[in-house]
C-alpha cells in the first residue's frame, strides 16, 4: 500500500476522469446539465479527498491500537465517510 501511496490518487482521479463522460453519454444530458454533473463531481471528489487527508493525518497523531494502524483505520475511516454521504443520496435539489 506505502509503495503505490502516490499513485493511488491518481488512478481514482483518472477513473473519476473516466467516468463523468461515460455517465453524461449514456444519459443525454444537455451542456448545462453536463456542465453541473462535472462541476459536482469534481467538487465531490475534491471535498472527499481533503475529508480523507485530514482525517488522516489526525488518525496518525492519535493512539491507534497496533492491529488497527495502516490499513485497517483507513477502511475504517472510509466506511463511515461512505455511510455519511450515504445520507444525501434521496436529496433533490430542484
Amino acid at each position: 500500500f506505502k509503495s503505490f501511496g502516490v499513485y493511488l490518487v491518481l488512478v481514482i482521479a483518472n477513473c473519476v476522469i473516466i467516468a463523468v463522460p461515460l455517465l453524461m453519454a449514456s444519459n443525454n444530458y444537455n451542456y448545462f446539465e453536463t456542465f453541473m454533473l462535472s462541476l459536482g463531481a469534481g467538487g465531490g471528489f475534491l471535498l472527499a479527498l481533503y475529508l480523507m487527508s485530514s482525517v488522516s493525518e489526525r488518525v496518525e497523531l492519535a493512539k491507534v491500537p497496533p492491529s488497527f494502524k495502516g490499513l485497517p483505520i483507513a477502511f475504517i475511516v472510509a466506511g463511515q465517510f461512505a455511510m455519511a454521504f450515504l445520507g444525501f443520496s434521496g436529496l433533490q435539489l430542484f
